[in-house]
């Protein structure tokens, strides 16, 4: 008549380890979040990277940088500062090429930009591309969080490595389904002899597939110095 105690209690023995197993993994998986979690906003280290940047990265660094954008130094032609007043804008600007998914490179960092190297040169005849963060994974406070506020007429600069500061006015902004996004994005408006096109991401976050829905796109012209 002993059998069926004995049965009980290891059934019940299992059932404790179980649980202590589940909230050991739980704790471990707390843990482990938030230690991601301080790393990226807790960076000791923050650096404006040098190099160009061919992977995109779902939580980018999150910790501002310390090095002033006045010590950041690039080649004279390279765009290396951009600043615009209306939103409270004044970043570096990294270099970006296309990432492991086939398009432009997002800067590794949510407080700096990046130029893509396979648009012309700000300052030069043609199309220029320069890309930002919206938001981090944790924070919401990305260098183009209020890229959508800026109105046609707004005025913004980029700085070159030789000291050289461009003068743009914004043409147009725009929010962009996704699908479209690429096809605006490098379209060059052929009454703008030297466009820059700013673009960051909008609308609505899509958890299953770790995208916004939308891009917010802003066109703006190189002002000359005799206009």
């Amino acid at each position: 008549m002993q059998k069926p105690r004995n049965k009980q209690s290891r059934l019940k023995k299992l059932l404790i380890l179980l649980a202590l197993l589940a909230g050991l993994g739980l704790i471990g998986y707390a843990c482990w979040t938030f230690w991601q979690q301080y790393k990226t906003t807790h960076n000791p280290k923050p650096v404006v990277t040098r190099s160009v940047i061919t992977h995109s990265t779902e939580t980018p660094d999150e910790t501002k940088p310390t090095e002033d954008c006045s010590n950041y130094k690039v080649d004279g032609h390279y765009p290396e500062r951009i600043s615009i007043p209306t939103i409270g804008v004044d970043a570096c600007i990294e270099r970006a090429s296309i990432d492991q998914h086939g398009a432009i490179a997002v800067p590794d960092n949510i407080y700096t930009t990046a130029w893509y190297v396979h648009s012309e040169l700000p300052g030069q005849p043609g199309l220029s591309v320069i890309d930002g963060h919206i938001s981090g994974f944790y924070n919401k406070d990305g260098v183009f969080q209020h890229l959508d506020q800026l109105k046609p007429g707004d005025a913004f600069t980029v700085e070159l490595g030789s000291g050289e500061v461009l003068n743009y006015r914004v043409k147009d902004e725009r929010s962009v389904p996704l699908g479209d996004a690429v096809e605006v994005l490098l379209a060059h408006d052929p009454t703008i002899e030297s466009q820059l096109n700013l673009i960051t991401c909008g609308g609505e976050y899509d958890k299953k597939t770790k995208l916004y829905d939308h891009r917010i796109i802003v066109s703006a012209a190189l002002v000359r110095d005799d206009e």
